[in-house]
């Protein structure tokens, strides 16, 4: 076997991995945010944001490909909307109970692309309750940068966080701006 046959064969075979799998991203929390909003009868909108999160991405390299691999978990405890006392009774055990619920997790499904862009089902899990919900982000890959960004709104009441039911809406519109290496 020829040296040049042997190096091309080499590569082909240490790329084949990438290929077919496409490439790992580790999530960087602290290049990334997680913000959501709600509506409260008295104080209208409230914003806040989740500071600590880790997870995974197996990005597919082409399109038509499915791959089944983002993964999240933010924790509870990081929470914050500016305002302690607000923050503490979201963390209690009347909305989010964070001392046995610590984290929120999401797991994909299914990640499916084409030419009209990219759909990621995956299951949700808030609070213990489980739902699967079907996410359309935007994703860039710019060298070893990954960005993935996108809104969800979802049912808080459907993860059993339903307190104050009448004066708080239970819609909740989901943002994140997620931002991954490869590893």
């Amino acid at each position: 076997m020829s040296v040049l046959k042997a190096i091309l064969v080499s590569g082909f075979i240490l790329c084949v991995p990438v290929c077919v799998l496409g490439a790992q991203y580790k999530i960087e929390s602290a290049a990334s945010q997680i913000s959501f909003t709600t509506n409260h009868l008295n104080d209208g909108a409230v914003k806040g944001t989740f500071s600590e999160f880790s997870g995974s991405i197996n990005w597919p390299p082409s399109a038509g490909q499915e791959m089944a691999d983002v993964q999240g978990e933010v924790q509870v405890a990081s929470l914050n909307t500016d305002n302690r006392i607000r923050d503490s009774h979201l963390k209690s055990f009347v909305f989010f109970n964070e001392s046995k619920h610590p984290t929120i997790s999401f797991k994909s499904e299914k990640i499916v692309t084409s030419n009209s862009g990219v759909k990621v089902v995956g299951l949700l899990t808030i609070k213990g309750e489980s739902r699967t919900v079907t996410l359309n982000p935007t994703i860039e890959v710019t060298g070893d940068v990954l960005k993935m960004t996108g809104d969800y709104t979802l049912n808080r009441l459907e993860y059993g966080v339903s307190a104050y039911e009448r004066i708080i809406k239970p819609e909740v519109a989901v943002r994140f701006e997620i931002v991954a290496r490869t590893r």
